[in-house]
């Protein structure tokens, strides 16, 4: 971001427009609906017009804690009726938090594959509308 602050700053009447939360190529692959209407108006244009949308990107998700193992996260919260231990719920947290990692690595790679956080790796196809994930040794 510092060369584009300082080329924009040589450039009379250049706009430059932050987009949060997403990579260095923003248009490559436009998930938001966003960035490629404000590239399509700055060449028609001459100027990106409307740029409030690159606001509506969500954030990076981030696990919350780089457990180690299970034991280190806090159990989920049993339904009632559940006969579940803490430690078996505490293993749902960690497969929880193994899927949504996977899934927000996706939102941010647009890999068809990428490695977990301490090894292993998934993989997705689109069936239909359906995503379809798999997960190998992920951890």
């Amino acid at each position: 971001m510092i060369d584009a602050n300082e080329t924009s700053a040589q450039v009379p009447n250049a706009v430059h427009v932050i987009v949060p939360n997403l990579g260095h190529v923003v248009t490559a692959s436009d998930e938001i609906g966003c960035t490629l209407g404000i590239v399509h108006r700055f060449v028609r244009e001459l100027g990106p017009g409307n740029t409030d949308c690159v606001n509506k990107v969500r954030p990076v998700r981030t696990v919350p804690l780089f457990a180690r193992t299970a034991s280190e996260l806090e159990p989920l919260q049993p339904l009632k009726g559940d006969k579940t231990s803490d430690a078996q719920r505490q293993i749902a947290a960690a497969a929880l938090e193994a899927v949504g990692d996977a899934i927000a690595r996706w939102y941010v790679t647009y890999n068809s594959s990428d490695t977990g956080l301490r090894g292993g790796k998934f993989t997705y196809r689109l069936s239909g509308a359906t995503y379809i994930y798999k997960l190998t040794a992920y951890q």
